[in-house]
Order: structure tokens, then sequence, then C-alpha cells
């Protein structure tokens, strides 16, 4: 089901697909880094224990059943914020350039044979090919996504959370000096 009436376009999903995309890398109770390759994360960082974090936001597949056809450019992405714990937030919501910046869209509580799993999800249809920039609000507070690895600092000196779309074909990763060797080698 499309929803309508915001800047972007919000897809309902059921518990059970946010469910199945995150609790195996979200819901272990591990407190060690085992999952700090390379030492990228700081010892006390969360995400240095969650499996395969660069799985967030959970990029999709997009399907318009009135508009198989033009439903291919766009993928969903679902963003996902892990609340566990005690401390649960009365209202959690995203801002990013997929959508007008001034518009937080909320994320909604999901909940498993009726009761609260600490995950609060929102899946928005973005076009492929596209990177963008996000925020996460947090009970008024505006936070980094404490889950995906991908910080970009823009001009100004600010840190965003970043995600890319499928056919994506900037280049995000890499150094400039990497991208130089790289096309030596490919030039031939």
């Amino acid at each position: 089901m499309l929803l309508k009436g915001m800047s972007a376009q919000v897809v309902e999903k059921e518990a059970l697909y946010i469910l199945n995309h995150c609790t195996k890398y979200l819901a272990r109770d591990n407190t060690d880094g085992r999952h700090n390759y390379f030492t990228r994360f700081n010892p006390n960082d969360p995400r240095s224990n969650i499996s395969e974090v660069w799985r967030f936001p959970i990029i999709d597949s997009y399907r318009d059943k009135d508009n198989p056809e033009t439903s291919y450019n766009f993928n969903e992405v679902t963003f996902v914020y892990a609340a566990l714990g005690n401390n649960q937030p009365q209202s959690v919501s995203v801002i990013g350039t997929f959508a007008n910046l001034y518009e937080p869209i909320p994320l909604l509580p999901i909940s498993f044979l009726e009761e609260a799993t600490g995950y609060y999800a929102v899946t928005v249809v973005v076009p492929k090919g596209e990177k963008h920039i996000y925020k996460f609000l947090v009970d008024g507070i505006v936070q980094l996504d404490p889950i995906n690895p991908q910080h970009v600092i823009l001009d100004n000196g600010e840190t965003w959370s970043r995600f890319f779309t499928q056919l994506c074909t900037e280049i995000l990763v890499l150094e400039h000096w990497e991208v130089q060797i790289l096309e030596r080698l490919t030039d031939q």
C-alpha cells in the first residue's frame, strides 16, 4: 500500500518484513566487538557489536502493481531505528535529501505478537542511481543513524548518515588516490 501526502512516498510494510530483515543482525546479546573488522569503529561504538551493519538502511526492489514498467526505476528504502532496552522513545522520525528536509517522516513502532519489539521503521520510495543523506529525530533530538556506518562530512562541517540506491555509479567509498590507480588499471 502506497501512502501519499508527504513529499516522499511512504510504503506500508508488514512487521514481519522488517523483523525478517533486521533481527538477525540487531537482536544479539553480545557486547564484544566481534564485528569490528579492521578496527573501523571505536571499541565503545555499538556498531562493532552488530553483524553486517552495511545492510542498513534496507535497500530493496520496489514494485507498483499499477505501474510495473516505471516502478523498476525505484527502490524501497527502509529506515530502522533500534531502541533496545528500557528507554523507549516517544517519537522517532527521519529527515533527509530523499524528501523535504523540513518534513520529518515518522517511523512507526514494530510489534510482534502484539508486543513491542523496540524497533521503529518506515519505508520510502526513492529513485535508483542516487545517494542521499539523512538523520534521525529521536524525541526531538537530531542524531546520526546509530547502525549505518556510512557517514559523510559536508562542506559546512556537519556529519550526516548516507545511503545509496541500486545503480548508483558515483564513487563513494574510495579515496582519490585509489580512484586514480583504478583508472590507470582499467584504461588499458
